[in-house]
């Protein structure tokens, strides 16, 4: 297991809350409700000097970009409902387990000085993900 599978796994279960999910950055002209994620940051334990046992603890920023709130916090409810239970990833042999989540929320005025401001729902997700 690597972590580039791990993303791949965690990008594939994102895409089924049924919203546009974008990693990074929103693409431009991407309508709203959309989601945009980011991996901040990835634990790593390792069991002997120089070998990494393939168990990955991963914090993940999802931000739920909507033209209202209560739309903001419905995409972040799909999402977190996605993360119910273990997902099994079969292909590349991992497990992802939602272990922790934290949210927030913010509006955002585009500085396009046309478009309204959006609302925004930020989930901060501890995401464990180990080798079958």
């Amino acid at each position: 297991m690597s972590i580039s599978d791990a993303a791949q796994t965690l990008y594939d279960t994102m895409v089924t809350s049924g919203h546009d999910v974008s990693a990074g950055l929103r693409r431009a002209g991407n309508s709203t409700p959309c989601i945009v994620y980011e991996i901040t940051q990835v634990d790593f334990e390792v069991a002997l000097p120089g070998k990494v046992i393939p168990h990955y603890t991963m914090q993940v920023t999802a931000d739920c970009v909507a033209d209202t709130a209560l739309t903001a916090w419905t995409v972040a409810d799909d999402l977190i409902s996605v993360f119910t239970g273990n997902i099994d990833d079969t292909v590349r042999d991992i497990v992802l387990v939602l272990v922790a989540v934290n949210a927030t929320a913010r509006t955002e005025t585009p500085d396009d000085g046309q478009s309204d401001a959006e609302r925004v729902v930020s989930l901060v997700m501890t995401i464990l993900a180990k080798a079958y």
